[in-house]
C-alpha cells in the first residue's frame, strides 16, 4: 500500500523536487498501489488533469471517488465533477447523494452550493430541480445571498 511517504514521493517526482523529474516512475508508483485510495485519488487528479495520462473524466471521477471515503475535499469534488460533466456516473448514487446532504447539513464549506450544483445538473442520476430549490430556500434562509437570485429562478418556474 502507498503511503503518506510514498504519495510524497510521488508528487516529488512529478514536479522535480530534489532532482529531475520523472513523471513515469511517479506514475509506475501510482499505479502499482491497487489498494490504496491515496494512489487511486492522486492518479484521479492525474487523470483530470491529462498532462501525463490521457484525460478522461468518467476515470477521474472513478479514482477520485475511491478516495472520496477518506478524503472530504475528493468527495466535495466528485460532486462537483457529477454537476459539470452531466455523462459520468458513480456506481453508488445512494451513498453519493448521501454524503453530500451530510456534509451540506453540517455546513461544511462549498457543501451547499455543491449539492445544489449537482441537483441543478443534467446528471441523470442526480437531477432534483425540486430538491435543489428546497436547498436553495435554506441557504437564503441561512443568510446567504449568493442563492437569492437563484430563489427567484425557482420561483419563477
Amino acid at each position: 500500500m502507498i503511503s503518506a511517504t510514498d504519495a510524497t514521493l510521488a508528487e516529488m517526482l512529478i514536479a522535480g523536487e530534489g532532482g529531475p523529474a520523472d513523471p513515469k516512475r511517479a506514475l509506475s508508483l501510482l499505479k502499482g498501489t491497487s489498494d490504496s485510495w491515496m494512489a487511486k485519488g492522486m492518479l484521479g487528479q492525474l487523470t483530470l488533469d491529462g498532462k501525463l495520462v490521457p484525460r478522461d473524466i468518467q476515470e477521474a471521477v472513478n479514482l477520485i471517488d475511491r478516495a472520496s471515503s477518506y478524503d472530504f475535499n475528493a468527495r466535495m469534488q466528485v460532486v462537483r465533477l457529477l454537476a459539470e460533466f452531466p455523462q459520468t456516473r458513480v456506481g453508488h448514487p445512494k451513498r453519493t447523494l448521501y454524503d453530500a446532504v451530510e456534509a451540506a447539513e453540517l455546513d461544511e464549506p462549498g457543501a451547499m452550493e455543491a449539492l445544489i450544483e449537482l441537483k441543478l445538473s443534467a446528471n441523470a442520476q442526480f437531477q432534483d430541480r425540486p430538491g435543489a430549490c428546497k436547498l436553495i430556500e435554506t441557504a437564503v434562509s441561512r443568510g446567504d445571498q449568493t442563492m437569492a437570485h437563484r430563489l427567484a429562478d425557482c420561483r419563477a418556474n
